[in-house]
C-alpha cells in the first residue's frame, strides 16, 4: 500500500528534503514501487532499486542536489549522486574503516543499472559521464578448464593439503563445473554429490527469482579434477556435519554478531553463509598457489556446465 500525500511530506522532512524537492521524491517513489510490482522482476533487484531510491533521496540533502525540482532534474544530476555514493558519504551508518568508506566496484555497476532502470520506466534519458569501473574479464584466467587443471594438479602434487584450503578448492572446483552463485552454494547438501563422485545436484534459484524453480534441480557431470578434490572434501563434511547436511561448513568455532549486538557461538559444522564462502575463496587466492580470479562471479561466467538426467527434487 502506497503513502498519502501527507505521509511522504513528513517522510521528506525527516530526512532534511527541502520543500521544493518533494515533487522529485514523489515520483522516484512512484516509479520504484511500479518497477518492483512488475512480474519478472527479481526480489533482489527490487532491493536494489529501493537502495538506489533512498540513496538518491539523501542526495537531495547535499549542495550539489539541493536545487533539483523534478524526477528529470534529479536524473540530469546522476553524476553527482554517483561522486557522493562512491565516497560513501549516503551510507545510514558511519564506517569507521576509512578503507571501507570508499563503495565498491560492484555496487558502482549495480547503482548505474538501477539509474537506467528508473529512467526507462520513467521514460527519461538517462546520460551517465562518471568513470565507473569496468567489469572483470573473465578471459585474463584462462577460463575455468584452465582452473580446474591447475587446481588438480596443485592438489596431486602438493601432498599434504589443509582442510580450509581442501574447502575452498572444493568451491572452486564446483563452481567451474557447474557455474552455481554463491547463493546456490549455500543451500547444497553432503547428499547433493552423487555416491560414485562423479555429478552433484544444483538447485537454481538465482537471488530467489519468479523465472527458477528451486524444487527442480539441474544434474551436473563433475570434471576428473573436480571429482577428485571433492571426493577428498566430503569424509571431512561427513565427519562433522553429516551427508544430509550443508555440504559447505565451519571448519573451527567461531562467532558471530546478531541484530542486537551479541555475540553468538557457532560449533564447528555450521553452514557457511555467502560471506564466509566468498572470504574463504579470496583467503586462498591471496596465497598465490594457483591462478585463481579473486571473484568466484568470474570463475563462474566461463563455466560450462554438462548436464545428466535429473534426479527429482527436494525441499530446501
Amino acid at each position: 500500500m502506497g503513502m498519502t500525500p501527507d505521509d511522504q511530506e513528513l517522510e521528506c522532512a525527516s530526512i532534511g528534503v527541502l520543500p521544493t524537492a518533494e515533487p522529485a521524491v514523489s515520483a522516484l517513489r512512484d516509479v520504484v514501487e511500479r518497477l518492483t510490482a512488475e512480474v519478472g522482476l527479481s526480489l533482489a533487484r527490487a532491493r536494489q532499486l529501493r537502495w538506489v531510491a533512498g540513496e538518491l533521496e539523501r542526495a537531495l540533502t547535499f549542495p550539489d542536489l539541493v536545487r533539483v525540482r523534478s524526477l528529470a532534474d534529479l536524473l540530469a544530476h546522476c553524476d553527482a549522486y554517483l561522486a557522493l555514493a562512491q565516497q560513501g558519504r549516503l551510507r545510514h551508518r558511519a564506517t569507521k574503516n576509512v578503507l571501507e568508506r570508499e563503495s565498491s566496484k560492484a555496487s558502482m555497476r549495480v547503482r548505474r543499472d538501477c539509474l537506467l532502470l528508473l529512467g526507462r520506466a520513467a521514460g527519461i534519458e538517462v546520460l551517465i559521464d562518471f568513470p565507473l569501473p569496468r567489469a572483470e574479464k573473465s578471459r585474463e584466467f584462462n577460463g575455468a578448464y584452465s582452473v580446474l587443471q591447475d587446481l588438480y594438479w596443485y592438489y596431486r602434487y602438493r601432498g599434504i593439503v589443509g582442510y580450509l584450503e581442501l574447502r575452498a578448492m572444493a568451491i572452486a572446483c564446483v563452481v567451474a563445473d557447474t557455474g552455481a552463485r554463491v547463493s546456490e552454494l549455500c543451500v547444497m547438501r553432503g547428499d547433493d554429490v552423487s555416491s560414485d563422485f562423479r555429478s552433484i545436484r544444483v538447485f537454481r534459484n538465482p537471488y530467489f527469482s519468479p523465472n527458477s524453480d528451486p524444487e527442480v534441480p539441474e544434474h551436473l557431470w563433475l570434471s576428473p579434477g573436480g571429482k577428485s578434490i571433492l571426493e577428498a572434501w566430503l569424509p571431512h563434511q561427513r565427519w562433522y556435519a553429516g551427508p544430509e547436511k550443508y555440504l559447505w561448513i565451519t571448519l573451527r568455532q567461531s562467532t558471530s554478531k546478531k541484530a542486537d549486538g551479541r555475540r553468538e557461538l557457532r560449533p564447528v559444522g555450521s553452514p557457511l553463509g555467502p560471506r564466509a564462502i566468498t572470504e574463504a575463496h579470496s583467503k586462498f587466492v591471496a596465497r598465490g598457489h594457483v591462478n585463481l580470479p579473486p571473484r568466484l562471479e568470474s570463475l563462474r561466467r566461463t563455466a560450462r556446465p554438462r548436464p545428466v538426467s535429473p534426479w527429482g527434487g527436494r525441499s530446501l
